[in-house]
């Protein structure tokens, strides 16, 4: 005869139901999950955090926005390191939301790459991050940040030959980076 055993949820638990969330881009159903952590005392880690964002940055919903911002700022509140994960998602949470001001949305993104200057000793920029600081500036012509960060990126070790580029434009963007145009 089988005995019923009972299951405590754990950071695991929490983490893998907001990161299958994220996969069907549902940020609202991935936000209930991550709140019942904290209804059930569970305190989020940076692997949680990562999945949030990642779910926000696939969301079509503009609220999307506010909420990564608070998450990603939230973090050093409550002592949570980001790793490359967590800014890689960030970064694509900027790529990808349509906010209606996007000085807000570029401030956002150095605010990350800043970050991730801080933490280059143990973070280096990969193709993910690359690939999110090219989006920007495909979108953001005007301003020079996002071409700087794609400069910075490179030469800290991000390969533009990984980025899987959706346009020709994209590709030709990259290589005037890498050779410092």
């Amino acid at each position: 005869m089988l005995q019923k055993e009972v299951i405590e949820p754990n950071a695991i638990t929490f983490t893998s139901l907001i990161d299958a969330c994220a996969q069907l881009g549902d940020v609202e159903r991935a936000n209930r999950w991550f709140r019942c952590m904290g209804f059930n005392g569970i305190e989020p880690n940076v692997r949680t955090v990562s999945a949030m964002l990642n779910a926000c940055a696939k969301s079509k919903d503009p609220a999307s926005w506010e909420l990564a911002v608070a998450l990603f700022r939230d973090m050093s509140k409550k002592s949570i390191q980001p790793d490359e994960f967590t800014f890689a998602s960030m970064l694509n949470v900027c790529a990808n939301t349509r906010h209606k001001d996007p000085t807000n949305v570029l401030d956002m993104a150095e605010e990350v790459v800043g970050e991730m200057k801080q933490h280059s000793h143990k973070i280096k920029p990969d193709h993910f991050h690359l690939s999110s600081c090219q989006r920007l500036q495909q979108r953001h012509p005007g301003d020079e940040r996002p071409r700087e960060w794609v400069t910075w990126m490179i030469h800290n070790g991000a390969d533009p030959g990984k980025v899987k580029s959706k346009n020709s434009r994209g590709k030709q963007q990259l290589r005037n980076n890498k050779k410092g145009k």
